[in-house]
C-alpha cells in the first residue's frame, strides 16, 4: 500500500494558540488511526521571520504571514511532494496576512491539491471585505469544514456558498477517563474541601471574566468552600499589544471584592495533561464570553468532553452545543445569574448529575478518533481513484477490565467507566471474562492477564 501525506497549513506548537494545538491534535489523531496512508506534513504559520522556533521534523516549511512571496515559495514546496495529494488548511483570519487574511489566496491560486479549508471563525453580516475574501477562499477550496450546523447556515445565507460543499465537523477533544484519579488531583490542588468552579483558556478581553468573578460574592454566601480557579496564561499577541493590563484589571476587582483566594489565577501556559487534571478536578465550569456571534469554543468543547455542568453566556456555539439540557446558556452577561445558577448547580446534586451526563454522551461523536474518522472520510472522497483505506486497528486497552476486578470477580456494573461496587457479581459476567482473558493470554504483552484469569475461575 503506498505511503501517502496529508499536508496541513496553520500554526503550530511550539506556537502557543488554539489553532496551533486543534492543528497539532487533527493531524496527530488522523495519523494515529491510519496509519502510513495519512503521514501529516505541516506549514506553520509565524508571525515574522524574526521568530525562531524549534519545530518538530513533520513541519516541512514555515512561512512568514506578512511576506506575500512566502505564499508563493509555499505552493511550490506544495505542488513538489508527489505523495500529497490533500492540503488541509485551519483557518483563522489572525493568522494570514492582508486584509481579512487574503494573502492565503495567493498559495491557495497556485497549489494544484485538493483543498479542504476548515473555518475556526465565521463572522455573522460581515463587512463587505471580509465577505469576499471568504467567498473566494471557499471557491478556491474543494470542501469546506465548520463546526456547527449554525456556522453552514452563515456561510450559506451570508455568503451564498452551497450547502453541498460544507461539512460540519465537531471541534475534536480528548476522551477524557472522567473519574480517574480525580480526588487525587484535587488533594494536589489543595482543593479536596472545595467546589471548585473553573475557567481555562488564554486570557484576552473577550473571554468577559470580569462577570464571573463578579458572581462569587454571591456564590461564596451561599457556598462558602467555594473557589474559582482562572487557568491560563494571556495570549500572546495580547501581551504584545497591551501587555497584562487585561489581568491586573481582573485582579483588581478580586481585591475590590475582598475575594482573597476564593477567586485566583493559575498564570501559565497549560498543556492537555493539565488541562484535562484541572477539568476532572472542577465541580462546575463557567464559560463567559462578550461575543454573542461566537461560532466556536475549543474550552466549551473540552469541557463537555469532561462530562462538567457548564453555565455560559448566549453565543452560536453555544447554543447548539448546550442544547437540549447539556449546559446553561445566560441571556446576557449578569453575575447575578451566573451565581444564580452555580448555587443551583451546587444545591441539587441529581439535576447536576443529569446536565453532566447529557454533555458527557453529546461529546462522544467530538472525541479525536471519532473527529479523525470524519476528517480523513472527507480527504479520500476527493482523491480520484479512492481506494478503501482502514484504520489501524488500535492496541487493545484492558484497563476498564482492570478497574472493574477487586480480587473476588468481575463487578456487574460501572456508571461510565467508575465501577458499581452495590451491583454485585453475575456468574455470566465472570464467564465471559474467563474467555476474555484466556485469548489476551494467547497474545503478546498481556501477561498480567493469567492473576485475573485464576481470579474469574475460582468465582466460577
Amino acid at each position: 500500500m503506498p505511503a501517502n501525506s496529508i499536508i496541513y497549513l496553520a500554526t503550530y506548537p511550539p506556537r502557543e494558540c488554539g489553532i496551533a494545538t486543534f492543528t497539532r491534535d487533527v493531524s496527530d489523531s488522523v495519523h494515529e488511526k491510519y496509519g502510513r496512508i495519512a503521514r501529516p506534513k505541516i506549514l506553520a504559520m509565524q508571525e515574522g521571520s524574526e521568530r525562531h522556533r524549534e519545530y518538530q521534523k513533520k513541519v516541512f516549511f514555515t512561512l512568514d504571514e506578512s511576506k506575500i512571496e512566502d505564499y508563493e515559495n509555499a505552493a511550490a514546496k506544495i505542488n513538489s511532494m508527489k505523495d500529497a495529494k490533500v492540503l488541509n488548511i485551519q483557518h483563522e483570519f489572525g493568522i494570514f496576512g492582508g486584509d481579512y487574511g487574503e494573502y492565503l489566496l495567493n498559495l491557495m491560486e497556485k497549489v494544484g491539491k485538493k483543498i479542504v479549508t476548515t473555518f475556526h471563525t465565521v463572522l455573522d453580516n460581515p463587512e463587505e471585505k471580509a465577505r469576499e475574501v471568504v467567498k473566494k477562499i471557499a471557491e478556491k477550496s474543494d470542501k469546506i469544514v465548520v463546526m456547527t450546523n449554525n456556522a453552514k447556515s452563515i456561510l450559506a445565507k451570508d455568503y451564498g456558498i452551497s450547502e453541498n460543499k460544507i461539512e460540519v465537523i465537531h471541534h475534536g477533544t480528548p476522551n477524557i477517563n472522567i473519574f480517574k484519579g480525580r480526588e487525587k488531583i484535587r488533594k494536589s490542588l489543595g482543593i479536596e474541601n472545595s467546589k471548585m468552579l473553573l475557567t481555562f483558556g488564554m486570557l484576552s478581553r473577550g473571554k468577559g471574566l470580569e462577570h464571573t468573578i463578579r458572581a462569587m460574592p454571591d456564590i461564596l454566601q451561599k457556598h462558602p468552600e467555594a473557589v474559582y480557579l482562572i487557568a491560563g496564561q494571556t495570549h500572546p499577541k495580547v501581551k504584545e499589544w497591551e501587555g497584562e493590563s487585561y489581568r491586573q484589571e481582573l485582579q483588581g476587582i478580586i481585591e475590590e471584592l475582598k475575594l482573597g483566594k476564593s477567586a485566583r489565577f493559575v498564570d501559565r501556559y497549560l498543556n492537555i495533561d493539565e488541562i484535562i487534571d484541572y477539568l476532572k478536578a472542577a465541580d462546575l465550569y463557567l464559560a463567559p464570553s462578550i461575543d454573542p456571534m461566537q461560532i466556536c469554543s475549543g474550552t466549551v468543547s473540552y469541557a463537555m468532553s469532561a462530562g462538567k455542568a457548564i453555565i455560559a453566556s448566549r453565543n452560536r456555539y453555544n447554543e447548539e452545543m448546550l442544547a437540549e439540557g447539556r449546559g446553561v446558556m445566560l441571556p446576557e452577561n449578569d453575575p447575578a445569574k451566573f451565581a444564580e445558577e452555580a448555587v443551583k448547580f451546587l444545591d441539587d446534586a441529581a439535576y447536576k448529575d443529569s446536565v453532566e451526563k447529557k454533555a458527557y454522551e453529546y461529546s462522544r461523536k467530538m472525541i479525536w478518533p471519532n473527529v479523525a474518522t470524519k476528517y480523513y472520510a472527507l480527504f479520500r472522497s476527493l482523491i480520484d481513484g479512492k481506494e478503501n483505506y482502514f484504520s489501524i486497528l488500535p492496541k487493545i486497552d484492558f484497563s476498564h477490565v482492570y478497574e472493574m476486578c477487586d480480587g473476588f470477580g468481575m463487578l456487574q456494573f460501572s456508571d461510565y467507566s467508575k465501577p458499581l461496587r452495590e451491583s454485585g457479581y453475575t456468574l455470566d459476567d465472570n464467564a465471559r471474562a474467563l474467555v476474555v482473558a484466556v485469548k489476551a493470554l494467547e497474545l503478546k504483552n498481556h501477561g498480567k492477564m493469567a492473576g485475573y484469569a485464576d481470579e474469574f475461575l475460582n468465582f466460577i
